[in-house]
């Protein structure tokens, strides 16, 4: 699968998943800081979208909610272990 094919994917994916809010507070992290880094709170998710992000970080709900916090370089590693694309890769045509 080529590159292109991969993003649109990507994209597909967290369009059809209540990820919202964790995008743009991931593109809010990628832009001030040009790379995925830092991390985002997670108690003002709600419960669906906590559902939604553990699944794709592969641990529990329960688990991500006692962390409180996700790393957004973490979460940039399970996208590029998923489509083979970077975090700004997945903003850019997320965001078009």
């Amino acid at each position: 699968m080529n590159k292109k094919n991969r993003r649109a994917e990507a994209v597909h994916y967290f369009k059809t998943r209540p990820l919202i809010h964790v995008l743009e507070a991931a593109r809010v992290k990628y832009e001030a800081y040009g790379k995925a880094c830092g991390t985002m709170m997670t108690e003002k998710l709600a419960y669906k979208e906590l559902l939604a992000l553990a699944e794709f970080m592969g641990m529990s709900e329960h688990a991500l909610d006692l962390k409180r916090k996700f790393s957004i370089a973490r979460f940039e590693r399970r996208i590029m272990d998923s489509w083979g694309i970077t975090l700004g890769e997945l903003l850019e045509e997320y965001f078009k």
